[in-house]
């Protein structure tokens, strides 16, 4: 576990996954981050990379050949490599995994400043054709904040939001292609345990900014995710788990009903060779 540490803050990373598992405020006495319990989910803040979500069969086709691929991608259980700063940790990972044909380089990059954790997801293009990828991120909360409090007592507030969208499932869980009016209420979504009943809830056009809130709380987080399209919030179905995962992402799962291919679909991002791109969400913790 590698960590960086002022007056203020205790920030924990994992050198596998490069996932965050924790971010303590020394002077709040608050912890943010979901520290993981099998009744419920044991990650963190898992990094989706190069898929997003379930695909038909755990396996996905390009240029007529097979490849499996488990849920969110292999970037989340790889071991990174690890170079650290003042108030900054650098992970980087070569792909080598031969089920995904694109020869590739991680980087993810956590920096703290002031109340503010920007994490930087970097991937290169290190191969000579063009590379096809997945994206997005999935860190989990404490909620409530105040253990006085209980989960109802927050909500979700979308202050960018636009007309909101639900992006619809399957009943196993792949993109249905279709979408349903999601309309929130002052820009918030209330929070109740049975939003997740059915896995988790996926929103487009509400912006690129999204916080944890509640009334009778000061302290609150906020996620920001320029560019991203999607943002999904989920906890474990059906249960009373004390957590929920802001989920900016990309690209959607696979296609309901048919095997996901690389090659044409359409929410899937290029690289092309020796090209990079980098993703940033920020997290400010109040």
């Amino acid at each position: 576990m590698k960590r960086i540490e002022n007056d203020n803050y205790i920030i924990e990373v994992n050198e596998i996954g490069a996932e965050l598992t924790r971010v303590f405020s020394k002077t709040r006495n608050i912890e943010y981050i979901w520290g993981g319990d099998e009744r419920y989910w044991k990650g963190h803040s898992p990094i989706l990379f190069p898929f997003v979500g379930r695909m038909l069969d755990q396996q996905y086709s390009y240029q007529g050949k097979l490849y499996p691929m488990t849920k969110h991608g292999f970037a989340r259980s790889v071991e990174y490599e690890v170079s650290e700063g003042e108030d900054k940790l650098v992970f980087s990972h070569t792909n080598t995994n031969e089920n995904y044909p694109f020869p590739c380089r991680i980087e993810i990059t956590y920096s703290l400043s002031g109340d503010v954790l920007s994490v930087d997801h970097r991937f290169i293009n290190t191969g000579d054709r063009k590379m096809r990828y997945g994206f997005g991120a999935h860190p989990g909360f404490n909620v409530p904040l105040n253990r006085e409090l209980a989960f109802e007592d927050y909500y979700l507030y979308f202050p960018e939001a636009g007309k909101t969208r639900q992006k619809l499932f399957s009943e196993d869980f792949l993109d249905s292609g279709l979408s349903r009016d999601y309309p929130l209420e002052d820009g918030k979504l209330p929070l109740r345990h049975s939003l997740f009943d059915n896995d988790a809830v996926v929103i487009e056009n509400g912006g690129y900014e999204v916080s944890i809130r509640s009334d009778k709380d000061p302290h609150s987080v906020t996620v920001r995710y320029p560019a991203i399209p999607y943002c999904g919030f989920w906890h474990a179905m059906q249960t009373d788990a004390p957590y929920v995962c802001v989920e900016p992402w990309r690209s959607m799962p696979g296609p309901a009903g048919r095997i996901l291919d690389l090659e044409t679909k359409e929410d899937f991002l290029d690289l092309e060779p020796g090209e990079e791109r980098v993703h940033t969400m920020t997290i400010e913790f109040r």
